[in-house]
């Protein structure tokens, strides 16, 4: 790839017109901002993982539900035969509920009380409003891309993982297809197994961790607080305090 007298030796590395940079891998495509915006997608089986460069926005979708972590909180959506289940982790506790629910309750340090609380609604663009988010991107980045993607760099080690370097972000794949990327701070980590659908976030927010293996599961963790789905049953947790839907939708205390 030549551009005004320069050649990118990073094979597959492209600029956008909206000034970001693509990277078509085996089974995945991945879209970098220069500021080190991340989003990667798998088509195949419906996985998309962003994070912003930021890092106050990031956002996942998979087959077994969705996690929007903006500012200080953390959304959630699991999916379940009879509807979604909802939860959102912040500063007053755990809230949650179900579609077919008119009452939400919260789980705070005091316990499980009902409240009146919304859910936000995660359109079809939610990752991409987190992958933009406070990003630099736009015609006017058009020439910041081409310098990034010329001082990028590209190797395959002795096992036949491909590694690349673009600015700040690495990113690596193994022969049997498996995603991980990374800042060069650690702060941000992405990990993507085609092989399962299994998919590992880590970010300044959250960390959450995915799969499609046997009935699935999402796990999500803020702090002290936590959400565990594992196909059927529906865990939340604030501190020493706990509560579930279990199979048949009914609220239980642990």
């Amino acid at each position: 790839m030549e551009h005004g007298g320069r050649i990118c030796t990073v094979p597959g590395l492209q600029v956008t017109p909206h000034g970001t940079l693509f990277l078509l891998l085996k089974g995945h495509i991945i879209e970098l901002t220069v500021d080190g915006g991340v989003y990667i997608a798998n088509l195949e089986y419906g996985i998309k993982v962003t994070i912003s460069a930021c890092g106050n926005m990031s956002a996942m979708e998979h087959p077994k539900g969705k996690v929007f972590a903006y500012m200080s909180k953390v959304e959630i959506q699991a999916i379940h035969e009879s509807g979604i289940r909802y939860a959102k982790m912040w500063k007053k506790g755990v809230s949650f509920t179900t579609i077919d629910r008119a009452v939400t309750f919260l789980l705070d340090a005091g316990g499980l009380k009902t409240t009146v609380d919304w859910f936000l609604v995660m359109d079809d663009d939610f990752t991409s409003k987190a992958f933009f988010f406070n990003s630099h991107y736009g015609r006017a980045i058009v020439c910041d891309a081409f310098s990034l993607m010329y001082d990028s760099q590209y190797w395959c080690n002795n096992f036949g993982q491909e590694n690349w370097k673009i600015g700040n972000v690495r990113i690596s794949q193994s022969t049997n297809g498996n995603v991980r990327i990374c800042h060069d701070v650690g702060t941000h980590k992405i990990h993507l197994n085609p092989t399962n659908g299994s998919v590992s976030v880590k970010s300044l927010q959250f960390q959450c961790s995915t799969s499609m293996v046997l009935s699935g599961h999402l796990f999500v963790r803020k702090g002290d607080q936590r959400m565990h789905y594992d196909g059927n049953v529906f865990v939340v947790r604030n501190g020493g305090q706990s509560a579930a839907i279990d199979g048949n939708n009914e609220l239980k205390l642990n």
